[in-house]
């Protein structure tokens, strides 16, 4: 199935006000691991085991792998989006730049803008000259796309997911731009 690859280099200040405008009762906040704790909160499954794991090895290309989190006070998150720096899946990142993915909404939730939100809060916080922000998403989805479109994203190409060494879950996106 075709992946769409889509980038941001730069915050428009204005989403970032009309994305918390819209969901203003959810607080963000950006999960770093530290000391024992190398996966997010409410977050569930083997891969963020192997991210985690991934990080405490020193296999991601810098040190910013990390998770926004959007709760309203004393509940659990509704919302939860991981941010990956490059390694072997995404050959066509540079060491400074960063994936957004493995995005979550509860159910009760979908369709409030949290989605969009995370994804602006991420690149406020982690920004950086010469970092580029990089969102994958299968072609069919179109919500996907219209939450990264809100976000201030551009389609930069389109490509594929290979298989490396007849492995899929080994495998790695490549782009046509």
């Amino acid at each position: 199935m075709p992946v769409l690859f889509y980038s941001s280099n730069k915050l428009d200040p204005s989403l970032l006000s009309q994305a918390r405008a819209r969901c203003p009762d959810y607080e963000a906040t950006l999960w770093r691991p530290s000391g024992g704790s190398i996966i997010p909160p409410a977050a569930s499954g083997v891969a963020y085991h192997i991210y985690g794991a991934m990080h405490r090895l020193g296999l991601f290309a810098n040190d910013d792998y990390s998770a926004m989190l959007l709760a309203k006070e004393g509940t659990p998150p509704a919302h939860i989006s991981s941010v990956f720096p490059g390694f072997m899946r995404f050959p066509f990142m540079k060491p400074e730049d960063l994936q957004i993915g493995a995005t979550a909404t509860a159910p009760e939730a979908a369709g409030s803008g949290l989605a969009t939100r995370a994804i602006v809060e991420i690149v406020d916080r982690l920004e950086k000259p010469d970092r580029t922000f990089w969102y994958l998403t299968d072609a069919a989805n179109a919500a996907s796309c219209r939450v990264i479109e809100k976000a201030g994203f551009r389609l930069v190409g389109e490509g594929e997911k290979y298989p490396r060494l007849g492995v899929r879950a080994l495998g790695y996106y490549d782009i046509r731009q």
